[in-house]
């Protein structure tokens, strides 16, 4: 499978509002990538251009070497998968996965192979004869995956396809497409504004907002290290504690905050602009019994989720959201202390 190069890519639909910033971007030979951002961010836009449907205003696309940013969508050797399904009501569904096939001039028997492969691989075998209609969200959408495979892309493209779907259903899709890209070692790339998606399924992401990629790297390094506030807020729920001061140690990074001192394992921003320190509220350990980072809070208020319970303490005036796990009662206004690691306090610009 071919990797994709993309570079200098812009859009703008209307003078003077740009939907895409010249980026640059590769994603590897059998890679499943994905595109995270808010909706308006440019993420399908980027993706429609790479399927040819739209042609950008700057820049280049290619796979592996060839240079593709002039070839109609047909002969690109790719495939996409749309966040409507984009199904025939009136076909079946052997008709629908074979669409593609018959359009690019494949006859049987090499079309009816190609056909019953792709839904043997989505696991609907039995269902070749079935209208769209008949079917539910889940199968739908599998068909629309079959279709997209059938014609054997080199890259597969797909565009929010899970959100049409209710959460157990999405659950289980991420499971099936993950394993369906790794089966077939696809390069793939897969538009989404849903973090926990490209969290669980993705091998790297490239977190967009306003045309412009802020940060690329595994859902691991983007979730625990983010470049910048943006990337921190939009991967999860993050604290941010004012910093008054930075100043190297032994140890780290040492840091004044309205919670008191603390050390970081990160660098701080470069150019002394403001400061603040970014942790997870899954980080902050309540009550420890010894450790770096030592600081005393009171419980404000509490909600029981089940596995984990949420808290908002408040420490030197500063309030902090905290994920506790297991069963721990608690009181609003009941004093406890709470430690962060120094490797979870992370320096970001305000």
């Amino acid at each position: 499978m071919p990797t994709v190069y993309i570079k200098g890519i812009s859009k703008q639909y209307l003078p003077g509002n740009p939907v895409l910033l010249p980026l640059d971007l590769s994603v590897s030979s059998g890679e499943l990538f994905f595109l995270l951002g808010p909706s308006g961010c440019g993420k399908s836009t980027l993706l429609r251009i790479i399927a040819g449907f739209v042609c950008p205003d700057t820049g280049t696309i290619s796979f592996d070497q060839k240079d593709i940013t002039n070839i109609p969508p047909e002969k690109r050797q790719a495939a996409m998968v749309f966040q409507n399904y984009a199904l025939w009501p009136h076909m079946t569904v052997y008709e629908n996965v074979a669409f593609g096939l018959e359009a690019a001039g494949i006859r049987n028997p090499e079309l009816d192979r190609s056909v019953r492969t792709a839904l043997e691989t989505v696991q609907l075998g039995d269902f070749h004869g079935r209208k769209p209609t008949s079917l539910s969200g889940g199968q739908q959408q599998r068909v629309a995956l079959a279709r997209a495979l059938a014609v054997n892309p080199d890259v597969l493209l797909l565009d929010e396809p899970l959100s049409n779907l209710d959460a157990r259903l999405r659950d289980s899709m991420r499971v099936e497409i993950r394993r369906i890209c790794k089966e077939r070692n696809l390069t793939a790339i897969y538009v989404t504004h849903d973090r926990r998606e490209a969290l669980s399924m993705a091998d790297r992401i490239a977190v967009i907002d306003k045309g412009m990629i802020q940060q690329t790297g595994t859902p691991e390094e983007l979730y625990r290290r983010p470049a910048n506030r943006f990337v921190a807020s939009f991967l999860g729920e993050c604290n941010f504690i004012p910093v008054t001061h930075v100043s190297s140690g032994k140890n780290g990074t040492a840091v004044k905050t309205s919670i008191g001192e603390m050390v970081s394992a990160s660098q701080a921003p470069a150019g002394g602009s403001e400061t603040s320190a970014m942790v997870r509220p899954e980080n902050i350990l309540l009550d420890p019994a010894e450790g770096p980072n030592i600081f005393e809070a009171v419980i404000e208020s509490g909600v029981f989720l089940g596995e984990t319970s949420a808290w908002n303490i408040n420490s030197g005036g500063c309030r902090l959201a905290v994920s506790e796990m297991g069963i721990r009662k608690r009181m609003p206004g009941d004093k406890c202390s709470f430690s962060i690691a120094p490797e979870n306090v992370v320096l970001l610009k305000c």
